[in-house]
């Protein structure tokens, strides 16, 4: 199990982009983003209370871009809109209020409310991306690595707040972001059956 972190700060506020990477050049070594691949975050509320929109706690992703050497593998604008429309026409009402409503925040209408009392730590999947619509594990072993560009949206886009949009947006962020994988590396002679 590996734990990537941003390269690019620690701290994030609306119209930033993270970038996550991926590392190469591992021989004989895959990811499977389909089950074993999850973001762990915290939402800092910095004034009044946020009650997640359908999208749960991954509602701050404006956009959600996959590129290799320069090369654009998946680009979703609007991935937060995109997932609340899945979340409300395809997951069924009981993993809403159960499993989803634990590791996402989704809760059983709107979401979860989270107010000012420190950060809110959430882990959840990453849905709706090319990697984990896959039915194959990604392999590692290539000469450029494979880099996520999560664009963070205007907090007062990310669900229905109780305070005005000027007071939301400047003391709102997101932090500790982990990309957490699982890492399969083959034998010699397993690798030689796959190629």
């Amino acid at each position: 199990r590996v734990k990537i972190m941003p390269e690019n700060g620690s701290q994030f506020k609306g119209g930033q982009v993270i970038y996550l990477s991926l590392p190469s050049g591992l021989p004989a070594t895959y990811v499977d983003f389909r089950s074993n691949v999850y973001l762990k975050f915290n939402i800092n509320v910095g004034a009044g209370s946020l009650q997640l929109d359908k999208a749960g706690a991954l509602s701050w992703i404006r956009r959600l871009a996959i590129e290799s050497t320069g090369t654009l593998l998946n680009d979703i604008q609007s991935y937060n809109v995109l997932l609340s429309a899945v979340n409300d026409l395809q997951v069924n009402p009981l993993t809403k209020m159960n499993q989803l409503s634990i590791t996402s925040g989704n809760g059983q209408v709107l979401g979860s409310n989270l107010t000012t009392v420190g950060g809110h730590t959430f882990c959840c999947q990453i849905p709706l991306n090319a990697f984990s619509l896959a039915q194959r594990a990604i392999p590692l072993f290539s000469n450029d690595k494979i880099t996520l560009r999560l664009t963070v949206d205007d907090p007062v886009r990310w669900g229905k707040w109780d305070l005005e949009a000027s007071a939301t947006n400047a003391a709102t962020y997101i932090d500790n972001i982990e990309l957490t994988c699982d890492f399969v590396e083959l034998d010699s002679q397993a690798q030689n059956m796959i190629n």
